[in-house]
């Protein structure tokens, strides 16, 4: 979860960008489940959210994913 607040008096758009992993090992599959509408690049694994929030306004976006992959190799996130 990402969590974003606008503690100014006028509105402001901005872009909230995360990345997921993404992997070169076809044994090891990422899979994106929850991205809250965020456009997603399956080649880099960045989720772009373009928001706006009026004064006081706050917003959370939330993503998750899981990685599956054989028992007998490493994964390091």
């Amino acid at each position: 979860e990402v969590m974003v607040k606008n503690t100014i008096m006028t509105a402001v758009k901005l872009v909230v960008e995360e990345q997921i992993p993404i992997s070169s090992n076809k044994e090891i599959v990422v899979e994106l489940e929850e991205s809250s509408g965020a456009e997603y690049d399956e080649t880099t694994g960045f989720l772009t959210w373009p928001l706006e929030l009026g004064p006081g306004e706050s917003k959370k976006v939330v993503f998750k994913y899981s990685v599956k992959f054989p028992k007998d190799k490493a994964v390091n996130l």
